[in-house]
């Protein structure tokens, strides 16, 4: 990349080349343009192109230096699950106004370049889509899900730049989008060096085993018992195997049930009140679905209550070798 951060107000000096613990990070944002290019063109129902990402290293006088308040949209959050550190996004506020009126599909009232209560709903919603999508790529980078808690606008009338840039160096990613005959804008990813490294060390962790070989293991067991007897019993798995299995037992993993699922557009969304009707896209005889990994169905089943609580009564599941494949 040149030394010079093109969303940035003033030019900057990267602090050197990107250390080897960025790599993971780096490697996330080197794939994401054609996967933000599928979910941004769907939430905005229009042809979008994600450039290639421009990444560097910068300190945080440089970026305190060198960011625009005035002219930008800021968005703060920080991890909850998987690493810690925090995360900024940013935008120019003209770019997040046309986001939103793209969404909206119709212009914006007013001068003011701060957006109103809804216009921020509908741009914090895109941001939300947005970093869902990287925090999938970064759980799939450390083997362990990550995920970020509420986004918080930067207000520069009561807050100050410095206490929300973090510390010490960061990884900066800006990615140029073009929504066709609309508008060219960039986006500015920034982490802390926290976070860069606690996805390098869990990514670390999780390539000192593979999941293939506990897969094959289980389908030869499955293969041994549905054939006749072996003569003699033999170990299936060695204690080095059997070690891998105990680390996989012992990470959580949040369940979900799935009753169903829509497209809307964030219009829709906005315009819900108190007796809307969504319709989903099951019938109401349709199991439903057990979600591990985001979107990885393991099994369904039919709702069922139990204790005055929701329960799911299992109709059909998939091989102990699918699920170990799956959750891999």
């Amino acid at each position: 990349m040149s030394d010079e951060a093109a969303f940035l107000t003033l030019p900057l000096t990267a602090t050197g080349e990107l250390e080897p613990e960025a790599g993971s990070i780096s490697g996330v944002f080197g794939g994401l343009p054609e996967i933000l290019e599928e979910t941004l063109g769907i939430i905005l129902d229009s042809g979008i192109k994600v450039s290639a990402p421009k990444m560097a290293s910068f300190s945080k006088d440089e970026l305190v230096s060198a960011i625009d308040a005035e002219s930008t949209c800021l968005i703060h959050t920080s991890f909850t699950k998987g690493i810690e550190g925090d995360t900024l996004f940013l935008a120019k506020k003209e770019t997040a106004k046309a986001f939103v009126e793209v969404v909206l599909g119709a212009p914006i009232d007013g001068d003011d370049e701060d957006l109103s209560e809804d216009s921020l709903d509908a741009y914090l919603e895109l941001v939300n889509q947005i970093y869902g999508k990287v925090n999938l790529s970064f759980s799939e980078a450390s083997g362990s899900t990550v995920s970020t808690g509420p986004f918080t606008l930067f207000d520069r009338e009561s807050q100050d730049l410095a206490d929300v840039v973090p510390d010490g160096n960061s990884f900066c990613a800006e990615l140029g989008v073009s929504v066709a005959e609309k508008f060219d804008a960039a986006f500015l990813f920034i982490y802390s060096d926290t976070s860069v490294e606690q996805l390098a060390a869990a990514g670390d962790a999780s390539s000192e085993f593979s999941l293939d070989d506990i897969i094959a293991e289980a389908q030869a067991e499955n293969a041994a018992t549905a054939g006749p007897p072996p003569p003699a019993p033999a170990p299936t798995v060695t204690a080095e195997m059997d070690d891998r299995m105990k680390a996989i037992m012992d990470m959580e993993m949040p369940v979900r049930v799935r009753f169903g699922g829509t497209q809307m557009y964030i219009r829709e969304l906005l315009q819900l009140g108190a007796g809307s009707i969504i319709e989903l896209n099951k019938s109401v005889d349709t199991p439903v679905d057990l979600v591990v990994n985001e979107d990885l169905v393991i099994a369904r089943g039919e709702v069922v209550v139990v204790d005055s609580n929701f329960a799911i009564r299992i109709t059909e599941v998939k091989s102990k070798a699918e699920r170990i494949k799956g959750l891999g």
